[in-house]
Parts: C-alpha cells; sequence; structure tokens
C-alpha cells in the first residue's frame, strides 16, 4: 500500500473511533483470533452494539473479515499483507511512549 491515499484511507478508517482502534490491536495482537461481535466486545471491554458497529465499518474498510451474519457471523483479521504493513507501522507508533495517540488513547479509556 505504497500509495499514500491508500495508507491514509485505512488509518482514517481505524482512527475515527476509540473503540476501532481497540478491535484492531486486539487481532493485531492475536491475528487468528476468530469471534463474534459479543466475544469481541468482553476481551475488549466495550458493549456488544458499540463492537459490532466498529466491526462493520472496519469490514468495510478491509480491515476485518466476516463469515457469516447476524448475531453468529465471526470476525477475523484481514490477511491482506499491504494492510497488516500499514497497521504494524500505525501500533508500533502508537506504543511509543511519546505517542500523542498513545496519550490520546489512554485518556480516552483505550487499552
Amino acid at each position: 500500500m505504497e500509495n499514500t491515499k491508500g495508507v491514509e484511507k485505512i488509518l482514517n478508517s481505524i482512527c475515527d473511533s476509540i473503540i476501532k482502534i481497540g478491535v484492531v490491536i486486539f487481532l493485531h495482537q492475536n491475528p487468528g483470533a476468530l469471534d463474534t461481535a459479543e466475544g469481541l466486545s468482553r476481551w475488549i471491554g466495550k458493549t456488544e452494539k458499540e463492537v459490532q458497529q466498529a466491526l462493520d465499518e472496519l469490514v468495510k474498510a478491509g480491515i476485518v473479515e466476516v463469515f457469516g451474519e447476524g448475531s453468529s457471523a465471526i470476525y477475523s483479521y484481514t490477511q491482506d499483507e499491504q494492510v497488516l504493513q500499514v497497521i504494524d507501522q500505525f501500533i508500533t507508533g502508537l506504543s511509543r511512549e511519546s505517542s500523542p495517540l498513545k496519550k490520546a488513547v489512554s485518556l480516552l479509556g483505550g487499552k
């Protein structure tokens, strides 16, 4: 995803919601995870409704894959290498102590 607009699109798809950031971080740390919106909501400590909305948007952005429909739908992390590289750089930057985004996430109650 060398295209700057593509990178920007991926990051904008994640960064407009603390819940989406939480979902992406969880899936990035657990790339083999397969779970429902309800299960993911327990892992990241947000309501199922909030997580479901975030998942729907992340699926549209190509960051999360979905198998099935409704409450039994199973979600997993994308396998697109270009998207994974962009997200890896984002999370690496987020983990730096001096990262303004890390400070904002912690202030907003993110994990």
